[in-house]
């Protein structure tokens, strides 16, 4: 009897010794976290049918900071700043400006994948800031378009396309949210051009929207090749529209085509 107890016990402790093996084989490895800098010039067309329904172009400049956790999840934290001046046709020089500010978060559960390809489809929250002036065509006051919004978010990842080299799509679309627009009638409104009463007046009034009211849209494609002390240099291309209206008056409609070159580490 001794000696049976002796060979179960010894059975057993082998196949808890072969079990845990199997488990650590199969742990997880640690998720990829990376920062990164980008710097990215593009077209930028805005048309704010407040005042009339004209399309202003013109270069726009934008720095952007990214966060990112890839691993069983995808996380991703970034802002950017975009600056520059636009003019319509009738207009010899570009004299309007915009300013934009976008801040968001997104995460995505991994649907599908290997060590090749990954895809993560989630939600993201994004707070989008559009601030222009018009000095031709009105001097005396500010136009915008601010938003809180949230929506769907994807990401497809194609590792190794050569060594250590990889490809990444995204997109994101928000049709729900707050936002906030200048009355279409200021009959008397003239704005105080002081940095805090610009923010105060273009983030104020805050109103709940659908998609009649609020639709973003944000394409990226970037490709990366991957350096020393794991850090990577890549290009981007990205899509962006945005349109965000009161209801039953006119809206501010933007869109970009913007390339760019990253630095990440």
């Amino acid at each position: 009897m001794d000696l049976i107890k002796t060979a179960f016990t010894q059975l057993f402790n082998i196949m808890l010794l072969f079990l845990t093996g199997l488990a650590a084989g199969q742990e997880q490895k640690p998720p990829d976290i990376n920062h990164s800098l980008s710097y990215e010039i593009g077209l930028n067309r805005l048309k704010e049918e407040n005042l009339f329904p004209m399309v202003h172009k013109g270069v726009i400049n934008g720095l952007a900071y990214r966060f990112e956790r890839t691993g069983r999840n995808y996380n991703e934290v970034s802002t950017t700043l975009r600056y520059g001046k636009i003019k319509a046709d009738p207009e010899t020089e570009k004299v309007s400006q915009n300013a934009q500010f976008n801040a968001g978060f997104c995460s995505g559960f991994r649907i599908s994948g290997g060590e090749r390809i990954s895809l993560f489809i989630g939600y993201n929250v994004d707070y989008s800031y559009s601030f222009v002036e018009f000095p031709v065509w009105d001097e005396s006051r500010a136009y915008w378009g601010t938003s809180l919004t949230i929506g769907l978010s994807d990401r497809l990842i194609i590792n190794d396309i050569k060594e250590n080299q990889h490809w990444i799509f995204s997109w994101d679309i928000n049709p729900v949210g707050l936002y906030s627009r200048p009355d279409e009638i200021r009959l008397y409104a003239q704005e105080i051009y002081t940095f805090l009463n610009i923010i105060k007046t273009t983030n104020s009034y805050f109103r709940p929207g659908f998609i009649n009211n609020i639709l973003l849209s944000d394409f990226r494609t970037e490709y990366r090749f991957d350096t020393k002390n794991d850090r990577y240099f890549s290009v981007q291309y990205s899509l962006s529209y945005s349109r965000i209206k009161r209801t039953n008056q006119h809206p501010i409609l933007n869109s970009r085509n913007n390339f760019g070159i990253c630095l990440g580490f």
